[in-house]
């Protein structure tokens, strides 16, 4: 990064400067570039705006008379993270919990204020924008930040007989084909007269309303 002394915040210029925003501190513009050159941003945590101060600008261990701001990461470089972090993919399910303006915070959508509160499912993921396949099989490009990973339950095998007796009357499905078990014990199910393990079960068979044949955890 190219150290550009017009961007470094003075007192003069503090009321530029946002709590939160990433950068370097320091005394002088020559000691500003050598910590941008070497040291990673430090976080700014307050601003002193009132009085007549010299050290306005306050990290978590010191206060300085200069800020140098980090470049603010772009709307691509922060939908990346944030599909990261959430371990979003095509077919992840997700809400949308607010309105949007066109090309908000430099996305690529349009201006949606009727779509709070719906659901759907991420079609592709381009780099200013989410498709989402709604459940109405409409799509809309969404913005990364009005919408919410719908986590999804986890399961487990049955341990036991104990655990799988309230299903013992449920239909299990595979291929397409519906059954019952002919009886259950404390190893698995007996499925035409074959013992079969829990975690045969587990990963081979689900309930007829399509979740896994175990336990929610």
């Amino acid at each position: 990064m190219k150290f550009d002394k017009s961007k470094i915040l003075t007192v003069v210029t503090a009321d530029q400067a946002r709590v939160g925003q990433k950068g370097w501190f320091g005394e002088t513009p020559s000691a500003l570039e050598k910590r941008v050159e070497k040291e990673p941003p430090k976080v700014l945590e307050r601003v002193w705006l009132s009085g007549d101060r010299r050290y306005i600008f306050r990290t978590n261990d010191d206060s300085w008379s200069l800020f140098y701001p980090a470049p603010e990461p772009t709307y691509a470089e922060r939908q990346a993270q944030w599909v990261k972090e959430n371990d979003v993919k095509v077919g992840t399910k997700v809400k949308i919990t607010r309105a949007f303006t066109e090309d908000e915070d430099g996305s690529c959508c349009g201006a949606h204020n009727d779509l709070v509160g719906k659901t759907g499912v991420v079609n592709n993921i381009s780099l200013r924008n989410l498709l989402i396949c709604m459940d109405n099989r409409s799509m809309k490009a969404v913005p990364y930040f009005a919408l919410e990973v719908i986590k999804e339950p986890t399961y487990r095998p049955f341990k036991n007989a104990e655990e799988f007796k309230p299903y013992r009357d449920d239909w299990l499905t595979i291929d397409g084909s519906f059954f019952k078990p002919y009886g259950y014990n404390d190893v698995g199910l007996l499925v035409e007269n074959t013992q079969l393990t829990w975690k045969y079960v587990f990963d081979t068979y689900t309930f007829e309303n399509g979740t896994p044949c175990g336990v929610k955890i």
